[in-house]
């Protein structure tokens, strides 16, 4: 009788830690904000961005499409936890001019002449 008791809170045990936390929902996408110049920071607050990528978690290629001004600096907040987000100056992700994102609330430029034009997500959150 006891091991029929003990076999059935060890079932029930294992069953209640595999089902899926429906509380913690995997983000689709990483808002990437883009800014003019210097414009991502700026003290005391940066500006508001030009432009808002919404750049897929897949890994896939995000082109960005040209947007008015001098678009070279990029800025991700308000998220918890982070993959590296890289950002290219071409629309194909695969240009020598890059910038990689790892860290929320830090402002990452390019350089002028170089626009953000595409942007991919790159591992997971930690």
């Amino acid at each position: 009788m006891q091991f029929t008791t003990m076999v059935a809170l060890l079932v029930a045990t294992v069953g209640i830690h595999a089902a899926p936390n429906q509380m913690s929902k995997r983000l689709d996408t990483i808002p990437l904000g883009i800014y003019t110049g210097g414009g991502c920071n700026d003290p005391p607050f940066p500006t508001k961005p030009v432009f808002v990528a919404n750049v897929p978690t897949d890994g896939s290629c995000f082109p960005i499409a040209p947007v008015s001004g001098n678009t070279d600096s990029g800025r991700i907040d308000n998220l918890p936890a982070l993959p590296a987000v890289v950002a290219w100056s071409d629309t194909t992700c695969s240009s020598v001019n890059f910038i990689t994102f790892t860290r929320t609330h830090e402002c990452s430029t390019l350089g002028a002449p170089k626009f953000i034009r595409s942007a991919r997500a790159v591992g997971t959150c930690k």
